[in-house]
């Protein structure tokens, strides 16, 4: 039975439920000050359909709106294909579309696959498909989900572990993916497209992605695509494949007049990176490609404190480089771009064709971007090969690229000292240490305090 659940409305779960054929229902606040609130009280609810014949939002909330939702577990054994509609599709498992909505403490599991056949966009994520406005937030929660999307009418397929799609100020924090990602388009850890506003970026801070991530067009290990999107204190440590963009930390980011400036900084990824040979497209340890088409005001954007130990590997004539694939700048005068204080710890980073730009740092780079305090391992393998079927040997080694210190970064070598303000007196002693029992190279402090290794 549909419903809508109103004004001052509080509710506890008190039993598991199962869920066959679900309409789902409206949860509505009467504002952000007297939020409608969900208790799911530590209970599982497991749904195996959705009642499909109207609805483009679903989850087991179909819009949450000035509401709370927590501690609920969610077990979902859903493969379905939605009618053809006029709008787009929002699907989660908590709720399709989320507008001032705090969620916390859910935990979901299972199986969802979405198939569409529209020339509209599907937002598909493990909790939320669409997560929007400054004051909504998913915290201290978690995806298992092996989740596919797929959009086979024109439009695009967004798919996330956590939300399909972050715009407008919205917030994911403290959350983390485990399980499978796949989308005929963007695929993301986190989320598969996180596009905030010059007042209002979108944040992802205490994050991290230990699923397979693969998208056909765009992936990342927590974001598939992003504009005006702050990441912080973060790590992806998966496979992630994507056919033109694919990213350690977010597929491609491409800031425009109007999102505002984005950042990445305190964040790492390890695992494996691939580009499946689009000629449109990159592949990087942290992202595969970060370009600004800003005319404004002149903005400053920084990345800074990254590092990668994620083998990185190109099929085609795309670029590619340990941290980043390229920043493109050639389009706007009035952004400071600055890559700082990182470095590239990647085994290797492949290019397998011609024509392509490689760096152990960064690929190549366009227009004004300042490059300062970056490293690369010194035994990075990096180079081409000319096919899949030349096999690397003595004499058939990886082609370096042409010598250049600005994109190669400094030699980094194994430490001699324990203390990182004498190993290595550029980096700063307030974010980074040494420990062996996490690596022999310079790790986050919020990584050993947190437990979380490379």
């Amino acid at each position: 039975m549909a419903a809508f659940w109103g004004e001052e409305k509080n509710f506890l779960l008190v039993a598991d439920l199962t869920l066959d054929n679900w309409t789902p229902v409206d949860i509505t606040g009467a504002g952000t000050m007297n939020m409608a609130a969900f208790n799911g009280g530590g209970h599982t609810v497991t749904i195996r359909s959705f009642d499909i014949s109207a609805a483009t939002r679903l989850g087991l909330f179909g819009t949450a709106t000035n509401a709370k939702i927590h501690d609920l577990n969610l077990d979902l054994d859903v493969n379905q294909s939605i009618p053809a509609s006029t709008t787009q599709y929002s699907v989660g498992g908590i709720a399709g579309y989320a507008s001032a909505a705090a969620i916390g403490l859910v935990r979901v599991s299972g199986t969802l696959n979405i198939t569409v056949n529209s020339s509209n966009n599907l937002f598909l994520g493990g909790i939320v498909g669409d997560l929007t406005s400054p004051n909504s937030l998913v915290d201290s929660s978690s995806s298992s989900l092996a989740i596919t999307g797929e959009n086979t009418g024109g439009g695009v397929a967004s798919v996330g572990g956590i939300a399909g799609a972050v715009f407008n100020g919205a917030a994911v924090t403290n959350s983390g993916n485990t399980g499978f990602v796949i989308s005929s388009h963007r695929a993301g850890g986190i989320a598969g497209i996180a596009q905030g506003q010059a007042a209002n970026p979108v944040l992802i801070t205490d994050c991290y992605n230990k699923g397979t991530i693969n998208g056909d067009d765009y992936a990342g290990g927590l974001a598939a695509s992003g504009q005006g999107v702050l990441i912080k204190l973060s790590f992806s440590s998966a496979v992630v494949q994507g056919g033109s963009f694919a990213g350690g930390i977010i597929g491609r980011l491409t800031d425009t007049t109007g999102s505002g400036p984005s950042s990445i900084g305190y964040c790492y990824s390890a695992g494996e990176i691939r580009s499946n040979g689009n000629s449109f497209g990159a592949a990087g340890g942290i992202t595969s490609e970060f370009n600004s088409t800003h005319t404004g005001s002149a903005i400053t954007i920084i990345l800074e404190n990254l590092y990668s130990s994620a083998s990185v590997f190109v099929t085609g004539t795309a670029p590619a480089g340990g941290l980043f694939g390229m920043i493109d700048m050639s389009s706007s005068t009035t952004v400071n771009v600055n890559l700082i204080d990182s470095y590239a710890l990647n085994p290797v980073v492949e290019h397998i064709g011609t024509g392509a730009t490689r760096g152990r740092v960064v690929g190549n780079t366009s227009g004004t971007v300042n490059l300062s305090n970056l490293h690369a391992l010194s035994t990075m393998k990096i180079g081409h090969r000319d096919s899949l079927e030349d096999t690397l040997s003595e004499d058939n080694p990886l082609v370096p690229p042409p010598d250049d210190s600005t994109t190669q970064g400094a030699d980094f070598s194994l430490p001699t000292s324990a203390e990182i303000d004498v190993a290595y007196p550029s980096f700063d002693s307030d974010v980074w240490t040494i420990d062996p029992a996490y690596s022999p190279y310079p790790v986050f402090q919020w990584q050993v305090a947190a437990g979380v290794r490379p």
